[in-house]
């Protein structure tokens, strides 16, 4: 007797070739998504090197261009900022001059340029002319408003660019639970730390309030909320007086 084997009858020539044709179109679907996710990835890391790298150029004033004299809408701004930032009495220098060199500072942030030490003194030179009446003979007003420079670590708008780059990042895990302006400022503080190289960074909860539209109190609450959660810790306490911000440094794992 012969032997019976119940062997499969071979896939015609053409079935083969379609099996073969979508396993073919499968893995060039395939290659191309990871293509196209990997080339999306490392296009969203440039750009997020470019902002860090245009952050950096901004809060170093040693790369802008130092000019000694300006004219146009530069010009205009110096002059609003002499015009409206007046002492209201004697003994107010200390307080009310800061403001009058963070606007400074955020004009040279605005222009990209950094002003040079003649165009410097002839803007201070005008603006204590104005207010003369409440300056004292015998004191070293200016070297106290160039130490006021030095200390800004934030200009005016430089706070409301780094937001803008944080806002588009991931909020820190430990963050996830607290409401959506406590996530952001997060994402505020862990921006400034890596524009910092990784170093800590200086928040007054004054200018927390001014970016977020809400009292300094509750700024103060807010920093204080993630501190309690580990995300940030205090370094340092600020001091008003002395026109300093406390210190912070992020501690969160994202």
């Amino acid at each position: 007797m012969e032997a019976c084997f119940n062997a499969k009858e071979p896939v015609p020539a053409p079935v083969t070739d379609r099996v073969l044709a979508k396993g073919c179109q499968h893995t060039e679907s395939f290659t191309q998504e990871t293509q196209d996710k990997q080339e999306s990835q490392e296009a969203q890391a440039a750009q997020e090197s470019q902002e860090l790298q245009a952050i950096h150029v901004l809060h170093d004033r040693r790369k802008l261009e130092e000019k000694e004299c300006v004219d146009g809408e530069a010009q205009a701004d110096i002059e609003t900022a002499i015009a409206s930032h007046r002492l209201p009495g004697i003994e107010t220098f200390t307080v009310y001059a800061f403001p009058f060199a963070n606007c400074l500072r955020g004009i040279e942030l605005r222009h990209h340029f950094r002003f040079g030490p003649v165009l410097l003194r002839s803007i201070w030179d005008k603006w204590a002319d104005n207010n003369h009446q409440f300056l004292t003979g015998d004191r070293d007003y200016y070297s106290e408003f160039l130490a006021m420079m030095s200390k800004v670590r934030f200009p005016k708008g430089y706070l409301r660019h780094v937001l803008q780059v944080a806002r588009e990042k991931a909020t820190p895990n430990r963050a996830l639970s607290c409401p959506p302006p406590v996530q952001l400022l997060a994402k505020l503080c862990r921006e400034l730390q890596e524009v910092n190289a990784g170093k800590t960074f200086c928040l007054a909860c004054r200018a927390v309030g001014d970016l977020f539209d809400c009292s300094h109190a509750t700024a103060a609450n807010w920093l204080l909320a993630l501190g309690f959660l580990d995300i940030i810790e205090v370094v340092s306490v600020g001091n008003k007086d002395e026109n300093l911000a406390s210190e912070y440094r992020y501690i969160a794992r994202d």
